[in-house]
């Protein structure tokens, strides 16, 4: 019987070892840094560690032989005894040669220090521990967090890059293309350290987030498009009632998604659109017991233009008709052209994944401890709200996350703020597949309404694809860090560079005539080169090495933190009430009937101004009874996201 061994740590060293040289020192440089001259940081791994193999070979070279000379000098008083005098001076002479040599050898790392540093044109240079150890942005390794700082990676053997509280306010953008480990490391990580002191909204594409570091949350949420079986329930229409400022945020939102494309179309229409949809919104809201924004869809397609304007000039909310009023002005022809294009837009809404999460909760659904989600909650530290989104699907449901997002942002920017209420991380992964509303203003006043805004981003030109020209600069300009990760495409690498800065370097360059020496020359002149370039951006080590530019300190270079992805990642508080749910109870129900009966309705004689066929028999199946739920679990009691009060018995 042959017995096969096990490979020894080392051969599986070798077996993985760089084979390449250049390889080989990239991955040096990229984990412990590769010091590099003054006037040369420009070098490339593989040059940097010749400078430097050269630089400790002749520092050797000076010590052995300068303890060679001090060992002649010694022998010196053996091999010439003539008096006390003469072994006086040959000891003298051999400490003096010692002491020559390791004078030589200090002299070596002289121009790796900032003083030989030339500044003609441009004095670019990554920054060192001490340097950011002062600007509060390193701590050594194994040092704790502080509440509010977030940790990039590694710097050298000894410490860590992380950012202060007041940098974290700043804001944050992550740029790298897919794989390059935006979620797998830097994301989690951040959600993590964030646990312990704040709240978080987070968009995740693929649910990975969730599974990840839910378990660190006290109170979870998850907004699922992909299985919204699972999913907790957010509508925002109940609280539009009598508010034409929330009303007209959202109509504005869900109608400007795609404000910055170029389009001729006149502006009225969007006004039109926006006026038209408060209107809806508004009715909608006072109108039906429990409204959902999938009913704007349906009151567009299921009434006639006279039908709507019926309805909207008598409606019960006085509002409603100012701003259906301004709509009606113009001739019907138009009018039908706006509501087509508002349909559209609210169309959204009625993708059956969509709708389910905003549908009324179930007594089936309490009982799986399905809630209503409010975004005041996010002020309570530990307080988490996770939107899961397909893979691929972030367009198709665009106008979904945008009005989930803004209103989420607008509810934290107009609240009160007290000594209790804790910072809010707006994290988007892949946050260059929607638009985000108002992120302008948002980065503008969020670091004084305690609101920080990390975005993942694959390359710059997402950033200009939704919100322009002007928008997207006015965007970048608004971010307080920003780290680049290898594998970026020539437009984000070029920007990345240019905000990296240009450093002077010294170039050589020598005439060597063909016939004689008479006409030969060498000589060495200042130029001015990027500190990185484009093409050397885009070939840093992959999942080893990073660039942050983080405010006004110096650009940073370092190492990736450590993987954060988990095995076996532990279950948070409500995974676990879910799985201890018996089977029966865990059915899915994502199937929300909406369409109308296919049997006509009879003739009625109505009083009200309701329309002959009232939508609570469009909307709901008469599987939820009311009666069934104590009134503080009931939807239809107070479905919008207020604060609970619990009223008081009476004696």
């Amino acid at each position: 019987m042959r017995v096969i061994r096990q490979p020894s740590q080392a051969l599986k060293f070798w077996r993985h070892a760089p084979r390449s040289l250049t390889h080989l020192c990239e991955q040096v440089d990229a984990r412990w840094g590769i010091p590099r001259p003054a006037t040369a940081p420009h070098l490339p791994p593989l040059q940097a560690m010749s400078a430097l193999l050269n630089l400790g070979g002749e520092g050797l070279l000076l010590l052995a032989c300068g303890l060679f000379s001090a060992l002649i000098w010694w022998q010196c008083t053996r091999w010439l005894i003539i008096n006390i005098e003469v072994e006086i001076v040959c000891h003298g002479c051999a400490f003096l040669s010692l002491l020559l040599a390791l004078l030589e050898v200090a002299q070596l790392p002289l121009p790796f220090y900032p003083l030989q540093q030339r500044s003609t044109y441009g004095s670019s240079r990554w920054a060192d521990p001490l340097w950011l150890g002062d600007l509060h942005l390193a701590r050594r390794k194994g040092a704790s967090l502080q509440p509010g700082e977030l940790p990039l990676g590694g710097l050298g053997r000894k410490y860590d890059v992380i950012l202060n509280r007041a940098q974290t306010m700043c804001h944050l953008a992550l740029f790298g293309p897919p794989g390059a480990g935006k979620s797998a490391t830097f994301f989690m990580t951040w959600l993590r350290a964030w646990a312990g002191c704040g709240s978080t909204i987070v968009l995740d594409p693929k649910g990975e987030l969730y599974e990840q570091t839910a378990y660190c949350f006290q109170r979870v949420y998850r907004v699922d498009l992909q299985h919204p079986e699972r999913s907790d329930r957010w509508n925002f229409l109940p609280a539009c009632k009598h508010n034409a400022e929330l009303a007209h945020e959202a109509a504005a939102i869900i109608l400007h998604v795609d404000q910055n494309k170029n389009s001729s179309a006149d502006p009225f229409w969007k006004e039109a659109e926006t006026a038209a949809l408060t209107a809806i919104i508004l009715h909608l809201a006072q109108w039906h017991e429990r409204p959902t924004p999938a009913m704007i869809q349906e009151m567009v397609s299921k009434y006639s233009l006279a039908e709507l304007n019926d309805l909207m000039m008598s409606s019960a909310d006085p509002k409603v008709p100012l701003y259906w009023g301004m709509f009606t002005k113009v001739e019907p022809k138009l009018q039908g052209g706006v509501l087509i294009g508002l349909g559209v837009r609210c169309a959204a809404f009625n993708i059956p994944n969509a709708k389910a999460i905003s549908s009324p909760i179930t007594t089936r659904m309490a009982a799986r401890g399905i809630r209503l989600i409010d975004f005041a909650e996010l002020r309570q530290p530990r307080t988490a709200i996770y939107v899961v989104v397909p893979e691929g699907d972030a367009a198709r449901y665009k106008v979904v996350l945008a009005t989930l997002f803004g209103l989420a942002a607008s509810h934290l920017r107009k609240g009160e703020l007290n000594d209790t209420s804790a910072p809010v991380l707006f994290n988007f992964d892949e946050a260059g597949n929607i638009f985000i509303h108002g992120l302008t203003e948002l980065l503008g006043v969020g670091r004084g309404r305690l609101m920080s805004i990390a975005l993942g981003f694959q390359n710059i030109g997402q950033v200009y694809h939704h919100y322009g020209a002007d928008g997207g600069d006015a965007v970048l300009g608004s971010i307080g860090t920003m780290i680049f990760l290898p594998g970026l495409d020539q437009r984000t690498s070029e920007y990345a560079s240019k905000r990296i800065g240009q450093a002077t370097v010294w170039q050589a360059s020598s005439v060597d005539v063909k016939e004689g020496t008479k006409f030969d020359s060498e000589r060495t002149t200042e130029v001015g080169r990027s500190l990185l370039d484009a093409a050397e951006v885009r070939r840093m080590v992959k999942h080893q090495q990073a660039i942050a530019i983080i405010g006004n300190a110096p650009p940073v270079r370092f190492s990736y933190p450590p993987q954060a992805r988990l095995v076996n990642a532990p279950l948070s508080a409500r995974e676990k009430a879910w799985l201890t749910q018996p089977p029966t109870t865990r059915k899915t129900e994502t199937k929300v009937e909406t369409k109308a009966p296919t049997a006509p309705a009879p003739a009625i004689v109505i009083t009200d101004t309701r329309p002959p066929l009232s939508f609570s028999h469009l909307t709901f199946p008469p599987e939820y009874d009311p009666a069934q739920l104590t009134p503080a679990l009931d939807p239809s009691v107070n479905d919008a996201p207020e604060p609970n009060v619990i009223p008081q018995e009476e004696a």
